[in-house]
């Protein structure tokens, strides 16, 4: 079974609607990620280096592209945040292919 020690939630709308971005498209760059997430690109910067600095993202760069792709700890803060926000996030990790991963290894 994994262990996940501390999840931090979303602190906005934003951040939640990149984290949401990320996990469903793993290895979006920059530029599409601010278009997917509807975020302006002055927002976008504090907020990733947020999610970067709590484990929850990891960036690859990859031909000067910076890509982000989530950590076990982001699927599982993702599942859970948007379990605290009524929606059913069950059904939202059955569709990627790590959430599949995530939840076979979990007691869910």
């Amino acid at each position: 079974m994994l262990r996940f020690d501390m999840i931090a939630m979303f602190e906005d709308e934003e951040t939640r609607r990149i984290m949401r971005t990320v996990v469903m498209k793993p290895g979006t760059h920059v530029n599409e990620l601010i278009r997917s997430a509807h975020v302006v690109q002055n927002s976008f910067y504090p907020r990733i280096a947020s999610l970067l600095k709590q484990g929850l993202l990891i960036e690859k760069k990859e031909l000067n592209r910076r890509q982000f792709y989530p950590t076990k700890k982001g699927y599982r803060a993702t599942y859970e945040d948007g379990t605290r926000q009524g929606r059913e996030f069950l059904e939202f990790l059955k569709e990627t292919a790590y959430g599949k991963q995530l939840l076979e290894a979990t007691d869910w």
